[in-house]
């Protein structure tokens, strides 16, 4: 069972949440991602690494991506921000 915005991909479980948010979101997984946030028109607005940062802030309303990078494998996530 899982709580609500986790998804299994492969082997690897990631929670995002709130989402939607004001802008504040939480990243939890067990794995570490180097990570980058995408606006709509697909330029990249934050870059950071899970494993010294699990807080994202965006100040702007609007529809963003998270893309979670590893050496095994790529998750992209929706981030909706009211």
């Amino acid at each position: 069972k899982f709580a609500v915005g986790v998804e299994s991909i492969t082997n690897t479980e990631v929670a995002i949440f709130p989402n939607p948010s004001e802008g504040i979101f939480i990243i939890e997984s067990k794995q570490v991602f180097d990570a980058e946030i995408i606006d709509i028109s697909g330029k990249v607005i934050a870059k950071f690494n899970t494993a010294n940062k699990k807080m994202v802030q965006i100040d702007n309303a609007g529809i963003y991506f998270i893309r979670l990078s590893s050496k095994n494998e790529v998750i992209t996530r929706k981030l909706i921000v009211k």
